[in-house]
C-alpha cells in the first residue's frame, strides 16, 4: 500500500480486512518503514471476499511516451496504426499528429474570436554579471 508519510509503496504491517461506516471494504495496516497508519479502498468480489488491488511491484507510473499515446482520440490512433504500417517512423507520425491538433485548436479558437495567448518571447540572453573593481584588480595581479 502507498504511505502518504513516506511518499512510496511500503510494505505493511498488521494487515486486516475492514469494513467502514459506509459499508466499503478497505485494508488497514501500518508501515513497516515509519509505522504511520495506512488504509486502502479495495473491491469486493461477488462471493464477498476482500481482494487487494494490484500488487506494489506491479504498480508503476507511465512513461511519457504512453502518457502521450492516451492523448489520442479514436481517428489520431487510426492514422498513427495506419502510417506506421505503411513504413513512418513511429515518433516522427505521433509528433506531426499532436502539431496538427495544436493547429486545429488554434484555429478553432480563432474562429470563436478567443483571445490568443501571445507568442511567447525569446529567452533573454543572460547578462554577465558585474564585478566588483576591486576583484577585478586582484584577478588581474594574479594572472600576470
Amino acid at each position: 500500500m502507498y504511505c502518504l508519510k513516506c511518499k512510496s509503496h511500503t510494505d505493511t504491517n498488521d494487515l486486516s480486512k475492514t469494513m467502514t461506516k459506509n459499508g466499503k471494504p478497505c485494508l488497514k495496516g501500518n508501515c513497516r518503514r515509519c509505522g504511520c497508519k495506512k488504509s486502502q479502498f479495495v473491491k469486493m468480489t461477488q462471493g464477498g471476499k476482500v481482494t487487494e488491488r494490484a500488487p506494489t511491484d506491479q504498480m508503476r507510473e507511465r512513461t511519457p511516451m504512453e502518457r502521450r499515446l492516451i492523448q489520442l482520440n479514436p481517428r489520431e490512433r487510426q492514422e498513427l496504426d495506419r502510417r506506421v504500417e505503411e513504413g513512418e517512423e513511429f515518433g516522427r507520425v505521433l509528433q506531426e499528429l499532436e502539431m496538427d491538433r495544436a493547429r486545429r485548436a488554434h484555429l478553432l479558437r480563432q474562429q470563436q474570436g478567443q483571445q490568443l495567448p501571445p507568442p511567447r518571447p525569446a529567452r533573454p540572453r543572460q547578462r554577465q554579471r558585474e564585478l566588483n573593481p576591486n576583484a577585478v584588480a586582484r584577478r588581474n595581479l594574479f594572472n600576470n
